[in-house]
């Protein structure tokens, strides 16, 4: 019985994750509207493509703080990083 307990309290936070992914979503593109498929393809995966991004670079930059990669500027003038070459 707990797992049936524990399944349906993590589909209610699943459930409120998701809606709060959806108003944020609405707060920044006022005028939106979309079908249920719409929403999941272009929505709610630009969200989560901004949140990965966003700690993605947070974490790239506290492991250059850390001396583990180094950032260099690649093709098009794009930072890319690396695991930073120490010397012999």
């Amino acid at each position: 019985m707990s797992d049936v307990k524990c399944a349906i309290n993590d589909s209610g936070r699943q459930l409120d994750k998701l809606a709060r992914e959806i108003e944020r979503y609405l707060s920044c593109h006022p005028e939106a509207a979309d079908s249920v498929q719409g929403i999941v393809h272009w929505w709610l995966t630009q969200q989560r493509l901004e949140v990965a991004v966003n700690a993605v670079t947070r974490a790239l930059e506290l492991l250059e703080k850390n001396g583990v990669v180094e950032k260099f500027e690649g093709p098009g003038r794009v930072t890319w990083y690396r695991r930073r070459v120490t010397s012999r």
